[in-house]
């Protein structure tokens, strides 16, 4: 975190950084983060922030499974389908579809969800 928010040579920075994304400034003490969020960390989990143009800060951060944290970016396309909203690689896990089948249905042929969702 502390890299990626300060350091303008870490090939990160351009993304964190270089876009105004801040470190809480008691987090650059360790112990302090630890008090923060050491409580609730487990064995597998990453850091997240819930909003992704906010702040390294105690309310902005939680701890998600990794695969779950790829989906709070800022490049994740999120399609909404009778009031369900997921990401594209969510909607091929839940309707059974391959991602890729999927990406060229949306993507390559424009089709429409109702028939890009159908087996």
């Amino acid at each position: 975190m502390k890299a990626r928010c300060e350091n303008k040579n870490v090939k990160q920075y351009v993304y964190y950084g270089g876009r105004g994304i801040k470190l809480h400034k008691s987090w650059k003490k360790f112990e302090n983060f630890l008090n923060d969020m050491g409580q609730t960390y487990k064995n597998g989990l990453s850091i997240e922030r819930v909003d992704v143009n906010g702040d390294y800060c105690k309310e902005n951060c939680k701890w998600i499974p990794r695969n779950e944290q790829t989906r709070n970016r800022r490049n994740t396309h999120i399609l909404v389908f009778n009031g369900v909203a997921l990401s594209l690689n969510d909607w091929s896990k839940k309707l059974n579809i391959k991602y890729s089948t999927l990406q060229m249905r949306i993507n390559q042929y424009h089709w429409p969800l109702d028939r890009a969702f159908s087996n």
